[in-house]
């Protein structure tokens, strides 16, 4: 566990499952720490290949030393084929769940990296009916995997009445 982690994982962990979180951004931060980087990732949308790979090192290395029975990447956006098929190596079964669309024109959501990855998972969840016929023709281990719930996450906020707009 740790900060930072999605509410799948809370789930799975308060599910008595021991999870093992890996931020995405370990190993390339200085996109968001370093104003120089900063500028770089605004205007770009990419990171380097170099930190790109260092990432998808520092992710491969985790799941070497952890042995998980199961890998799930949310977006995956630093993740490529080579780093896939470096997880996989370790026995696990690795899988993706991306809420955003993998074909998308929107440069924020997608990467090279992650589009030539899609043949290498295990499975690929979506979460938009219209990418489950987009992904199969990269990988037909893909499945709608719909929005959920989670208590923590999800909630009413109270809003004082005498506070509200009218």
């Amino acid at each position: 566990g740790g900060p930072g982690m999605s509410a799948i994982a809370i789930a799975l962990a308060e599910m008595g499952h021991e999870v093992v979180h890996y931020d995405s951004w370990t190993g390339i931060r200085h996109y968001w720490s370093h104003p120089l980087w900063r500028v770089w990732w605004r205007c770009a949308r990419r990171v380097r290949e170099a930190d790109r790979r260092t990432h998808g090192r520092g992710l491969s290395a985790a799941v070497e030393r952890e042995r998980p029975d199961i890998v799930i990447v949310l977006k995956g956006l630093f993740v490529g084929p080579d780093d896939v098929r470096a997880m996989k190596a370790s026995g696990a079964w690795v899988v993706i769940v991306n809420h955003d669309d993998f074909f998308s024109l929107n440069r924020a959501n997608v990467s090279a990296a992650q589009r030539a990855a899609l043949p290498e998972w295990d499975h690929v969840f979506v979460t938009r009916e219209v990418n489950v016929d987009e992904v199969r023709p990269h990988n037909s281990n893909v499945e709608l995997l719909r929005f959920a719930y989670h208590p923590r996450v999800h909630y009413p906020v109270p809003v004082d009445p005498v506070a509200e707009p009218q």
